[in-house]
């Protein structure tokens, strides 16, 4: 709220990774400080006074925070919340049914991260699924997305993998229009990509690790962007010892 008034215009990130107190508060003590609906309640005051978007974090650990009771408590707090898969759009979509409501949703497309979502080439390709999950009633496709693998990078080897992996997406957002499903925020650019190819930048880049004030990797260098560090890595020591040569650690 205090950074509202100052005016800077900043699209925050926010590290969310669950949607209770007691869960958030055992993977990030800082709940402790300020709980959920606190953070829930600051961040709709900073979007309604500076305008911006807020993106929310939420790391998926097995067995953790992954089930469908922490789905049904996210569509709860009305977060824009990314989907991976039929399965959990199908999930997300039963638990919605007979609430009323309408919860804004990113697809995730994989276009050769090899990570995370939607195959989006080759055989593997899962574009019935993804018009499935873009056509559940309950779910409105806001956005859609991707992750560049090694957009950081200007070295020979990885310079063709960027546009492939972006015609891969084109591609797929052509064949979502012409089925009639047109997201209004299509975005892919990380924090190299935002620099090193502004030209996919589309509606919306995710400049993480640029807004530390930290550079991802030598090609993007000083010529290209000046950045000043914001941010400390620091660890605690915990033991000192000696170890014979040719053995392991």
């Amino acid at each position: 709220e205090k950074l509202a008034e100052e005016h800077l215009q900043l699209t925050l990130s926010v590290s969310l990774h669950a949607p209770n107190d007691a869960l958030r508060s055992s993977m990030m003590p800082v709940n402790d400080a300020y709980d959920v609906h606190t953070l829930i309640r600051a961040c709709r005051s900073y979007q309604k006074m500076t305008g911006r978007r807020i993106s929310f974090e939420y790391s998926m650990v097995k067995d953790v925070n992954d089930s469908e009771k922490e789905a049904d408590e996210l569509a709860e707090l009305g977060i824009t919340q990314e989907i991976h898969s039929l399965e959990y759009a199908r999930q997300l979509e039963s638990r919605l049914q007979g609430s009323g409501r309408t919860v804004n949703v990113h697809l995730k497309l994989d276009t050769g991260m090899t990570r995370i979502g939607f195959f989006a080439y080759g055989e593997a390709l899962r574009y019935e699924d993804l018009l499935q999950a873009a056509r559940l009633p309950h779910l409105h496709t806001e956005g859609v997305f991707m992750h560049f693998s090694a957009a950081d990078s200007l070295a020979p080897e990885d310079r063709d993998y960027p546009r492939l992996q972006y015609a891969r997406f084109s591609e797929l957002l052509s064949r979502l229009k012409a089925d009639g499903v047109e997201p209004e925020i299509r975005h892919c650019c990380n924090s190299g990509a935002a620099i090193l190819y502004p030209e996919y930048a589309l509606d919306m880049v995710r400049p993480g690790l640029l807004f530390t004030g930290n550079y991802t990797s030598d090609s993007v260098s000083r010529d290209r962007i000046r950045l000043q560090p914001c941010v400390k890595l620091k660890a605690r020591h915990g033991r000192t010892g000696e170890w014979a040569r040719e053995g392991s650690v």
